[in-house]
């Protein structure tokens, strides 16, 4: 499936509106995530998701070495506060499709800037960051969403981190859940892979039925 949808892509089959009109998967998903009243206050001060954040921000990001982050699906914030708190010159800004995750970040996560914005409509300039962030994004939308993502994050951002869902094979899982091969996604945009591997697991949730890998890339 992966390969039917590159080779569409290069050829120009698909279309932004073929693949972004209203009603498609992509669509569905940026709605449903948007319309979530209370996600953004499901993990923010739980221990394994702050231990997962000051993993990423002190043992993945420094991979890289960026000195300009943005992280795509940014929910709470808590993923920046500890990479402020880990480097703290860099500029950060998240992005987020749910207006109650973007003002409740705002509010409590002060001198970090957020946005709420679609993915699906990129409005990032050409080399404009240092390094992209998602975690549990490209998990949480469809196959051609995610493809046209890594294709926005590689002329945006010189490097990328993703913690998402990959339980050996893509597909789709349950309701706007996924599983994706992003060591496959980020090559084909012509990342090249640094690191492509599970996290550990006192950082996973459910390591049998919902493993999280983590891949960094580099253009």
């Amino acid at each position: 499936m992966l390969k039917r949808v590159y080779s569409k892509l290069a050829s120009g089959a698909l279309s932004l509106r073929e693949r972004l009109r209203r009603g498609s998967e992509a669509d569905k998903a940026t709605r449903f995530w948007g319309e979530l009243e209370n996600y953004h206050l499901s993990n923010d001060n739980d221990p394994t998701a702050i231990a997962r954040s000051r993993w990423l921000a002190n043992e993945i990001v420094p991979l890289v070495s960026p000195s300009s982050l943005l992280e795509v699906g940014c929910n709470s914030g808590r993923n920046l506060v500890y990479i402020r708190e880990a480097s703290p010159t860099m500029e950060l800004k998240g992005i987020d499709v749910n207006s109650r995750a973007i003002k409740f970040a705002r509010s409590s996560k002060p001198g970090i800037e957020f946005e709420l914005a679609d993915a699906n409509n990129w409005a990032e300039p050409v080399d404009r960051w240092g390094c992209a962030i998602t975690m549990s994004v490209t998990d949480h939308i469809p196959e051609e969403a995610t493809i046209e993502l890594a294709r926005n994050i590689f002329r945006s951002c010189r490097a990328v981190i993703g913690v998402e869902l990959w339980d050996g094979t893509s597909g789709k899982r349950a309701l706007y859940k996924y599983s994706c091969d992003q060591r496959a996604v980020y090559e084909s945009t012509g990342f090249t892979t640094l690191l492509w591997t599970r996290i550990p697991d006192y950082l996973q949730y459910d390591r049998e039925k919902s493993p999280l890998w983590v891949y960094v890339g580099r253009r």
